[in-house]
Parts: structure tokens; sequence; C-alpha cells
């Protein structure tokens, strides 16, 4: 059986094609395969449409590699189908509660950058061209209020299979989050990369590859 990757973006509410030049070349690794979002709505019905997709696309037990709001719903999604995922990839993703989630605006407001998208990179500038990735953003607030005041901490523990956290030394999120994923989710591991933030496919691309590649094998599809 391949090894495939699903790949689930942040927002919630953005598409994919912000993701899609790095992490294009897992293809070389694995079947790789790209969720877009719906635009709003309640939480649940993300879950239901990544169920849909995986079920669509034929994918029997894949890898669900989601960043930052896309690790919030690939949590979630592993603790709901737990027979049907085979690992995680969690980039930068989104904290297990509220609380830690709504830290990254005081990262982010002291960091002194050109655009308000700058302010996501550890060097205060993004590369070239990279805010027309985001033309499909959406503002709608529907899907993250539908939490209400999240705390997934509790039910990490439900969470089977290899897990790989990947984050920047610079994230916009407080390191007590990504510690506290690390000790809650059994066998997961952590890979800090310097000189990155939130993009850290983008900002450390050589390594993030390299952390990738050496623990794909470690999943049985």
């Amino acid at each position: 059986m391949e090894t495939a990757i699903l790949i689930l973006p942040g927002g919630p509410g953005v598409g994919y094609e912000y993701l899609r030049p790095e992490l294009s070349e897992l293809g070389s690794l694995a079947r790789v395969a790209f969720f877009e979002q719906r635009r709003g709505g309640h939480f649940d019905l993300f879950l239901d449409e990544v169920e849909c997709v995986r079920e669509r696309l034929g994918l029997v037990r894949p890898i669900l590699l989601g960043h930052s709001f896309g690790g919030l719903l690939a949590m979630r999604y592993a603790m709901e189908y737990q027979e049907r995922v085979a690992a995680l990839i969690l980039v930068d993703p989104d904290p297990a509660s509220r609380a830690l989630w709504a830290r990254h605006t005081e990262v982010m407001g002291a960091r002194p950058a050109s655009s308000p998208m700058s302010r996501y990179f550890a060097s205060g500038v993004a590369p070239e061209g990279f805010e027309a990735r985001f033309t499909d953003i959406s503002r709608d607030a529907t899907t993250r209020e539908s939490l209400g005041d999240w705390d997934f901490h509790d039910r990490l523990r439900e969470i089977r299979g290899p897990v790989l956290i990947v984050t920047g030394d610079r994230s916009i999120f407080p390191p007590e989050a990504m510690e506290r994923l690390r000790s809650g989710i059994p066998g997961a591991s952590l890979a800090v990369l310097p000189n990155a933030s939130h993009f850290p496919q983008i900002e450390a691309h050589d390594e993030f590859m390299r952390v990738v590649g050496e623990f794909l094998p470690r999943v049985r599809p």
C-alpha cells in the first residue's frame, strides 16, 4: 500500500495554494493530495469534509499534514477517526487550547514588519510574491467561534500512530503550546527549526524536508 499525505491548509478558510510550491516536493516521497477548505461554517463540517475527501480519493490510512489551523483540524480528525489515520505531521499547528492560541497576538504585535504577512516570518520579511498566494483568503470567523473556548489537551492521548510536530524557534505560538502537544500525544516528536517562525517549510526548507523524510519511514500505511 502506498504512503499518502493529505495536506490541510490553515486559516480557517484559506486556499491551499500558499502551501503548494514547497509541499508538492513531498510527492517524491509519497502520494500527495491537497484539501481545499470550505470558506466558513461549523468546525464539525470541516471534519466531515476531510472524511469525504479521504474516502473519495481512496486514501485508506493517509498521513495528515496540517499547517496552522490545519494542524488543529488534523488533531481533531485523528481523535474522531483514529483507525483512518496512519500518522500526523503538524506544522506550527494551532495550540490545543484557545488560551494558548490567543497568545499569538502578543507575539505578532511585538514584531516590526513591512507588511502584516511579514510578521509571520522570523526575518520580518515575506518572500517576494508570497502574499499573492492568499487570493482565496476568507475572513469568516464562524468556524473558529464554533469551537468556543476550546481546550483539547485532555484528549491528545486519544491520537494514535506516529506524530511529528515541526515548528520554528520563533514560532508565533508560545513554546509551551508545542511542548504540551509533544508531551500530551503518545510517542510524538518535536522538531524546532532554527531561524523559522510560522512557515518552517519555507524559512528552513532543507531542514524541514530532512526531518519529514526521516519521519516517513516510521509510518505504516
